[in-house]
């Protein structure tokens, strides 16, 4: 699955956070490679949470905004919250990244 921000094209993929030195993380955002990798072993909601936090830190990476990561989990809380109570369906963007993992 590709997603584009500010123009560059993201490769969304599943990857264990075991396969990553055995650090725990839900999901992880290369502004070099343009990848975001997403933990699969996290309940459906915890997944498309995930994307939108990497989505705000590559934001936070290409425009230089020097978010802390504090904020950028608080901004991800906060539309993750707004979007779902909108009725928007980001299982989507999931289903299209599993769909090209498998």
């Amino acid at each position: 699955m590709t997603i584009r921000i500010l123009g560059y094209d993201y490769h969304v993929k599943y990857s264990p956070s075991s396969e990553d030195g055995g650090m725990e993380h839900s999901g992880r955002c290369s502004t070099c490679k343009q990848t975001i990798v997403v933990d699969p072993d996290q309940a459906q909601q915890n997944r498309e949470s995930t994307v939108l936090h990497e989505i705000i830190e590559a934001l936070n990476g290409h425009l230089e905004l020097n978010l802390e990561h504090r904020a950028v989990a608080s901004l991800e809380a906060g539309l993750y919250q707004a979007l779902r109570d909108i009725g928007m369906d980001m299982s989507q963007l999931l289903n299209e990244a599993e769909k090209s993992n498998v």
